[in-house]
């Protein structure tokens, strides 16, 4: 019992992340994360998205566009949640850079 209730302890101090697809609730900021955490997972986030990018453009947009409409949209929408992941890990490390503000808050 003990356990069950540490959990639900710890899970109310975590922020909840909104970049998924749902209404959210889905992903959520522990609580224990650093800012170096939020900064190496932006940093790798960023670089994602900068390849999958690179492949609706210049060379690498031929193989892309030989994708169904339907492949393409979902393709896209994956680079669109990758950048509001992004935007919403940056809130977090810019917030945690600030002591007057709480870094758990939305």
């Amino acid at each position: 019992m003990a356990n069950i209730n540490s959990t639900l302890h710890n899970q109310s101090k975590c922020r909840e992340l909104k970049f998924t697809a749902g209404n959210g609730g889905l992903y959520k900021l522990m609580e224990s994360a650093s800012l170096n955490d939020g900064k190496d997972q932006l940093c790798a986030r960023l670089s994602q998205l900068s390849s999958m990018l690179s492949m609706t453009f210049g060379e690498g947009s031929e193989a892309f566009h030989t994708n169904s409409d339907l492949n393409k949209e979902n393709y896209l929408w994956a680079c669109f949640m990758l950048s509001e992941e992004c935007r919403e890990l940056a809130k977090f490390i810019a917030i945690g850079n600030d002591d007057s503000q709480s870094v758990l808050q939305p």
